[in-house]
């Protein structure tokens, strides 16, 4: 076997175990659930959501907005990983 497919065998073997680690570090940092009564927490979540569904943009300007931001969020993605 030739050093260039040692070589890209190698940086293989890496790369599979770094996006191994990237997968399952985030089950290794997740936090331990609680159990929490639900009849304690459906008055304060429904007191958290109802100013939410008001805050809903109105004028043309806060879609344009948003739509200017995803936008370029879009370009970004495909400027990056061209």
């Amino acid at each position: 076997m030739d050093t260039y497919k040692k070589h890209s065998i190698a940086k293989l073997w890496i790369a599979g175990a770094m996006m191994m680690a990237f997968f399952f570090a985030t089950s290794a940092l997740a936090q331990d659930t609680t159990a929490v009564d639900s009849t304690a927490v459906a008055p304060a979540v429904a007191e958290a959501v109802a100013p939410a569904a008001e805050a809903a943009p109105d004028t043309v300007g806060d879609l344009v907005l948003g739509l200017n931001t995803v936008w370029m969020l879009l370009a970004a993605a495909l400027v990056f990983f061209m």
